[in-house]
């Protein structure tokens, strides 16, 4: 038997005592009943107001037991989906939240036909600058001259307190001379290695508050591809970051 047999079998058995009741109250006693909560009205239930009563409850059951039966198995149907959903695990139930950006994602790739920028958050951890992950962006041309004065730096959305890592691959059919530029407001750090990072042919590291400043450097490079990675940083006022190789 199923569950709503049993509730549907305990309405009507609630509803044939009640009705036991009344027809004893109708047909076993002459005498009439004071209902006591009535107290000033004075009521009485006697044989023909028992008699009116039963035939009332019996319409009550026939009409709109099995209508309390639908409910209260709709209750008990919710009730257990509920416990279900109590069950599921909650990341099964809610919207997926995107994965947070791992460190090791944030890591320069050393893209060969383009400049990669990662843009941080700076902080004045000498040890550890980047703060949080702002965005990525790209360009094309091998030497760039960015100069933001006091305005956004690159739609970061911060005119203060931002930070890039650039990389690169730079490829060389030829043995050549080198001249490294590069300028910043504030701090500047370049780095150039051979493909497998093996080896470190320039560092020029000038990470420091200061006002617009170039440095220049000269570097022999047999044929080969090598790791450009440049790094900048901007605290406070105008922001400019340089980059020209020839």
């Amino acid at each position: 038997m199923n569950s709503k047999n049993i509730i549907s079998r305990w309405i009507k058995s609630f509803f044939n005592v009640i009705i036991f009741l009344l027809s004893l109250i109708a047909y076993g006693s002459r005498r009439s009943i004071v209902l006591g909560w009535l107290r000033n009205n004075e009521y009485r239930l006697g044989f023909f107001e028992g008699m009116i009563t039963t035939v009332f409850f019996f319409y009550i059951a026939d009409k709109y037991a099995p209508a309390l039966d639908e409910f209260i198995h709709g209750i008990r149907a919710i009730g257990r989906q509920t416990q279900q959903l109590q069950v599921i695990p909650r990341e099964r139930r809610s919207t997926p939240r995107p994965e947070p950006i791992q460190q090791t994602q944030l890591e320069p790739s050393y893209p060969i036909d383009r400049w990669e920028f990662i843009w941080f958050r700076y902080t004045e951890d000498g040890i550890n600058p980047w703060g949080d992950f702002i965005f990525r962006s790209f360009k094309n041309e091998l030497n760039f001259d960015d100069d933001w004065g006091d305005g956004i730096v690159n739609n970061s959305g911060l005119s203060n307190n931002v930070a890039s890592k650039a990389s690169r691959t730079l490829q060389l059919n030829n043995a050549r001379r080198c001249t490294f530029l590069i300028g910043a407001d504030d701090g500047i750090r370049l780095h150039v290695y051979n493909n497998n990072f093996t080896e470190t042919y320039l560092e020029m590291d000038e990470w420091k508050d200061q006002g617009y400043s170039e440095f220049l450097r000269h570097v022999d490079l047999p044929a080969g591809d090598y790791k450009i990675l440049l790094e900048w940083y901007e605290h406070y006022g105008t922001a400019r970051t340089r980059f020209n190789m020839t």
